[in-house]
């Protein structure tokens, strides 16, 4: 046949029908890895501005040629992981592990916001306001209709 009028086939795995099994019967052990990523991605999302941060503040010292300050921001920024994760997965084990991803970005953008001092910038600080303002707004409203949703314990999709 052309090219143009092959058409692939696709055949039933058996292994999957046991692994259908398998998910079905053990489906507690599934709804607690659920739950476990729930709560790192919890931990994970307080890392989520600081990351837009780096991206463009590390962006900004490589075009004004300050590369070795957000070089060695970075390079610090490991220091500080390995540490938060030795200190907090023993404890906290996986929400540990995000937390201390999450205060490394901070930490990370923080550092980078603090090396912005040497640079002759102007800020509009009104602007900055309202936009900080509405993201707040935002978030308090997020926050709001998700509460809506707290009363079921469990979500079984079957």
């Amino acid at each position: 046949q052309p090219p143009a009028q092959q058409t692939e086939q696709v055949q039933f795995d058996p292994g999957m029908l046991d692994l259908t099994r398998k998910l079905q019967t053990h489906r507690p052990v599934f709804i607690g890895a659920a739950e476990a990523t729930a709560q790192a991605l919890f931990a994970y999302s307080f890392s989520i501005v600081g990351y837009g941060l780096i991206k463009v503040l590390t962006a900004f010292y490589y075009a004004v040629e300050r590369t070795s300050y957000a070089m060695k921001i970075s390079l610090f920024s490991i220091a500080v992981n390995f540490t938060g994760n030795w200190l907090l997965v023993r404890n906290f084990e996986h929400m540990g592990l995000a937390f201390a991803t999450s205060a490394t970005v901070s930490f990370n953008a923080l550092m980078l916001i603090a090396g912005l001092w040497r640079e002759p910038l102007v800020i509009q600080w009104g602007n900055l306001g309202r936009s900080l303002g509405l993201l707040a707004q935002d978030g308090c409203r997020q926050g709001a209709l998700s509460d809506d949703h707290h009363d079921q314990k469990e979500y079984d999709p079957y």
